[in-house]
């Protein structure tokens, strides 16, 4: 953007948060090789003259080589570092420059003689009278850097929008003072402050903290869908989620709504599952979720993870949503399993009987192939079919797969299925019994 100039020395940071996504939980002070840094910050023909000057310090001191040990070592330090700062930055170090320049001038020096000449004095007086004007102008607001104002900028919460208009004056591209004033202005209500908020955005399109701010007075001035994307884009940036989720929830309290305020893609998906049931709100996990499971990319665990909530809330039609998801995605015995048991809570005992009807020919984890099993027996109980389901117990007891620690589930299911078969049996010949007793003729 900047090929004859260059973007300046230093102002690297602010220019590159406009290009790269990853500047919003991360500051990027410099490239990561010393000549690409050199050509953004001073431009092409800047680049080429310090090229200039470096080869011609290079053509000096490869005349040193064969002056002894020193000499040899000094010009391999000097290419080690220069090498190095192919895929770093260590000259910007000042513990790095001030060994490197000493090393440098010991090749580069000429060596000391004697002389008439009034250079090397008038050399020295100009050097003097550099570090005099320096010493002048450092202290002065037009030359503080953008670290110092930044720092200034948080630490002084009485800062004026003309004190953040002389820092804009200064950094044109950096984006802190256009979002304090931004700040500043919505807290007294100022319709001006979108202005410097979109111009902050522009100069830093990934802050989470400006897309937060745009997010709360989006939804303060009714528009909460606008506000919900606002806040999707904030989290997109967010390594620390829950404070932004509390700040959601509370904002946003329609489910779907909120749902919509957290992207599918985050990065975080963990950290904002755990913030949300902290925040009894597992309601919106389960929506968000859905959203990831229907519509974005996702793994196996993803869809799980949906399943086993929605189980948990007994919120049967998403749980079958999950499983056919996870069957279609991966037809395997586990699938197939989660699928029967969502079945299974909502009371489709036929269907869950047709798809499990297979079960003995099952091969692979016998610890699925044991839970279908006893899911198959479940339902003839609960289809209170007391023979089929002890048939079932007791091929399932006779099984190689049965691990022993389990034999007490069946022995269990056995008894049930032998306790209710006995009192049906009972209230049946109670009830033959009055109608035998009650057509008999009275005496």
């Amino acid at each position: 953007e900047a090929p004859w100039l260059g973007i300046g020395r230093g102002a690297f940071e602010p220019a590159f948060t406009r290009v790269h996504d990853a500047s919003a939980y991360i500051t990027f002070s410099h490239l990561e090789n010393e000549y690409i840094q050199i050509i953004v910050e001073w431009g092409v023909p800047g680049a080429i003259a310090i090229a200039l000057l470096l080869a011609w310090c290079i053509t000096i001191a490869a005349r040193r080589w064969r002056d002894g040990p020193l000499a040899a070592a000094a010009i391999g330090a000097c290419a080690a570092i220069m090498f190095q700062n192919s895929v770093d930055f260590s000259v910007e170090l000042l513990g790095v420059a001030v060994p490197a320049l000493l090393v440098a001038t010991t090749l580069l020096s000429p060596g000391v003689r004697e002389t008439r000449s009034k250079l090397p004095r008038l050399a020295r007086a100009g050097l003097l009278v550099g570090l005099l004007a320096a010493a002048v102008v450092i202290p002065l607001a037009a030359t503080r850097s953008i670290q110092e104002d930044h720092d200034w900028l948080t630490q002084h919460d009485a800062a004026t929008l003309d004190d953040m208009r002389g820092v804009m004056a200064r950094h044109p591209l950096d984006y802190l003072a256009y979002g304090k004033a931004a700040a500043l202005l919505m807290a007294s209500g100022d319709p001006a402050a979108a202005k410097f908020l979109n111009h902050a955005l522009l100069l830093h399109p990934t802050h989470p903290g400006l897309h937060r701010l745009a997010a709360r007075t989006l939804i303060a001035s009714g528009r909460r869908a606008q506000g919900a994307v606002e806040y999707a884009l904030a989290l997109h940036g967010t390594l620390a989620p829950k404070s932004m989720v509390a700040e959601i929830v509370t904002l946003l309290p329609d489910p779907d709504q909120a749902a919509t305020a957290i992207p599918p893609d985050a990065a975080n998906p963990a950290q904002i599952l755990r913030s949300l049931h902290e925040l009894n709100h597992d309601d919106i996990a389960e929506r968000w979720l859905l959203r990831i499971v229907t519509t974005a990319q996702h793994d196996l665990a993803t869809i799980d993870t949906l399943y086993a909530l929605a189980m948990d809330r007994r919120d049967l039609p998403i749980a079958e949503i999950a499983a056919r998801r996870r069957l279609a995605e991966s037809r395997t015995n586990q699938s197939r399993l989660m699928l029967a048991r969502a079945m299974f809570r909502e009371e489709q005992f036929d269907q869950v009987l047709k798809d499990l009807a297979d079960v003995p020919s099952w091969t692979g984890r016998i610890d699925v192939q044991t839970d279908a099993w006893l899911l198959m027996c479940d339902t003839q109980i609960e289809k209170r079919e007391w023979d089929h389901a002890l048939e079932c117990l007791h091929r399932l007891d006779g099984s190689p797969i049965l691990a022993v620690s389990r034999h007490g589930e069946v022995t269990r299911r056995i008894s049930i299925v032998n306790e209710n078969r006995t009192a049906e049996a009972k209230q049946k010949a109670i009830e033959e019994l009055e109608r035998a007793l009650g057509s008999r003729p009275k005496q």
